[in-house]
């Protein structure tokens, strides 16, 4: 390369070992600092290479380029960095790229991402934060503007990380504006809650269909609220956002539902005046009391609800029902107290709390069968019902004598069938033949015989 006449003889006698001494050639030029140096050796390796007769690997002469190339760049101003490739493999290229970054060179080390092949993500949130922070001149729309016409269309940025800085600048409304663009709905969602912004962050939520995240949501909103005098929580946050989106109220409704805090929902709808829905939540309420005179007092509490309310067929319908309940637990209440009293069979009595037909059955099941027609009066209970009720109890507790009674006492509304089937289901035979015998069509007889 020199010019020299022996270059040949001297080639020719390592030419077994020239690709050790191209790799020799390369280790050099990494550990050098001076560039003419440098560009000797890599020539030298150039020329080397066309000798060998065998391909050689260039894979580690193209990766140390890659180091030498950033090397001799990092060492002219602004950075002045004196260092040598060896040095910069040693530290690995990312960690290199974070110190240049802390320097503020931004561009060229998004540069050198880009030629290094590495995510530049790093780079580009560092960036937005420095902008952040000095950009005290440009508007929240401008900046949000600046920002994302950078680093809009790169994928996997944290989003958060930059509203986070926006909100540690106080720039809240900035913030806003950036974590929108934030892929993962949870960050997301966080952020927005972290900024107070209740009303947004619930409508995220709604549109991201995963319940957990509006529960999420509801239960940030609901620790914010202030809590009166009563010890009782304003709702004022919940009822804003409400106000702004009527769905929320159904998720509301939901929440409250499958953690059972009727209580909390009657508030609710109490305070912004759905007298109806305070009235069908404070139902689920009493029904949830164990205590008979609680449920009783949170019945009559509903049904005050429905009498502030335009009584339309449906409203009127649940309000005589309510005031049905009340009267039915009224009545029991008396009927265990005479019951109990004179000490009927199957003391003591509990049948406060039962149904309407539990409580005619139970009535029936004991013997006291003027009572039961007390109770058929009382509630007026479809003549159909009642009688299949009543023959099924006095058949299946072997009141045959009264059944028989009952099957001749009028015209039954639902035939003799059931008394029938009863009779004979629960082994009285010779009850059953008498009632066949009463049926007046001889076929029909026929065929129950």
């Amino acid at each position: 390369m020199n010019g020299s006449i022996c270059l040949d003889d001297e080639i020719r006698a390592f030419t077994n070992d020239l690709s050790a001494a191209i790799d020799e050639c390369i280790n050099a030029a990494i550990y050098e600092y001076n560039e003419n140096v440098i560009h000797l050796l890599l020539q030298t390796c150039l020329f080397g290479k066309n000798f060998i007769k065998n391909n050689y690997n260039c894979k580690n002469y193209l990766l140390s380029c890659l180091y030498l190339r950033i090397s001799m760049n990092v060492k002219k101003p602004p950075l002045d960095i004196y260092i040598t490739a060896a040095e910069i493999e040693n530290m690995t290229i990312p960690i290199f790229v974070q110190y240049i970054a802390k320097r503020k060179e931004y561009l060229l080390a998004y540069r050198i991402c880009e030629y290094a092949g590495i995510q530049t993500n790093y780079i580009l949130t560092e960036w937005c934060k420095e902008k952040i922070e000095k950009s005290i001149e440009l508007t929240d729309e401008q900046l949000c503007n600046a920002i994302i016409a950078k680093i809009g269309n790169k994928k996997k940025i944290d989003y958060s990380y930059i509203a986070f800085i926006a909100a540690k600048c106080l720039r809240p409304q900035l913030a806003t504006k950036i974590i929108q663009y934030e892929e993962n709905i949870q960050k997301q969602i966080d952020m927005l809650l972290k900024l107070a912004n209740y009303s947004l962050s619930m409508e995220k939520s709604i549109q991201s269909k995963d319940i957990e995240l509006v529960y999420s949501c509801i239960i940030n909103i609901l620790n914010q609220e202030k809590v009166n005098s009563n010890g009782q929580k304003e709702l004022a946050i919940l009822i804003d956002i409400v106000n702004k989106n009527p769905t929320a109220a159904n998720c509301f409704h939901v929440y409250c539902k499958k953690t059972k805090q009727y209580n909390l929902l009657k508030e609710f709808y109490e305070k912004i005046g759905q007298h109806s829905k305070a009235a069908f939540v404070t139902i689920d309420l009493a029904l949830s009391k164990q205590n008979i005179e609680q449920r009783k007092t949170w019945l009559a509490y509903s049904a005050g609800f429905l009498n502030t309310y335009k009584m339309n067929s449906h409203i009127k319908f649940v309000h005589t029902s309510i005031m049905n309940n009340i009267d039915l637990l009224n009545y029991q209440k008396e009927l265990e107290i005479k019951y109990n009293k004179k000490s009927v069979i199957g003391y003591p009595h509990k049948i406060q709390g039962m149904s309407l037909m539990a409580t005619v059955e139970y009535v029936i099941k004991i013997g006291e069968f003027l009572d039961a027609d007390n109770i058929f009066k009382k509630f007026k209970i479809s003549e159909p019902k009642y009688w299949r009720c009543k023959i099924h109890t006095l058949a299946k507790n072997k009141y045959f004598e009264e059944l028989y009674n009952f099957a001749n006492y009028r015209v039954s509304p639902i035939g003799l069938d059931y008394f029938i089937e009863c009779s004979y289901k629960y082994g009285s035979l010779p009850l059953t033949i008498k009632l066949i015998q009463k049926i007046k069509n001889l076929n029909e007889q026929l065929k129950w015989f």
